[in-house]
């Protein structure tokens, strides 16, 4: 089962890969990155930029993550959907989805790949951030049990 939120959250990028987000005043490391996808708006909502068609109307990139809460202070900001600088030209981009290796055995890891909880008592979980591509916001879209 899932739930929908669609609240504004900040995204950490700063080498072209989704690191960590920010949301509702706690950090979620994103310990991987496990799909991602775009989903086109409404073709009848023309953007007026016949270089990016697939930015018509609500448009966005969807990535679905795991990860896990690190810490529970806020970037700076409430939200404001920030984020920080990436090496491939813009938020988003098109990298290819490697993040942190995964401390229980997944990429970069070593050990038997059971999950565990991290040290502060949090489980890992699956969210799926969205992207506004026309206005290059972000939002925590979806959260996985």
């Amino acid at each position: 089962m899932s739930k929908r939120y669609e609240d504004p959250i900040s995204v950490e990028a700063p080498e072209g890969s989704i690191e960590a987000f920010w949301w509702r005043g706690r950090r979620y490391l994103v310990r991987q990155v496990l799909c991602r996808w775009r989903e086109a708006g409404g073709w009848w909502e023309a953007s007026g930029d016949s270089r990016k068609p697939w930015a018509a109307g609500d448009a966005r990139e969807i990535l679905r993550v795991d990860a896990v809460a690190t810490a529970s202070r806020g970037p700076g900001g409430s939200g404001s959907g920030a984020v920080a600088p990436r090496s491939n030209g813009g938020p988003g981009g098109s990298g290819s989805g490697a993040v942190a290796p995964r401390p229980n055995g997944g990429p970069g890891g070593s050990g038997s790949g059971a999950v565990a909880p991290r040290s502060n008592g949090s489980a890992p979980g699956t969210y799926e951030i969205a992207r506004d591509l026309r206005k290059g916001e972000w939002s925590l879209f979806r959260v996985w049990d």
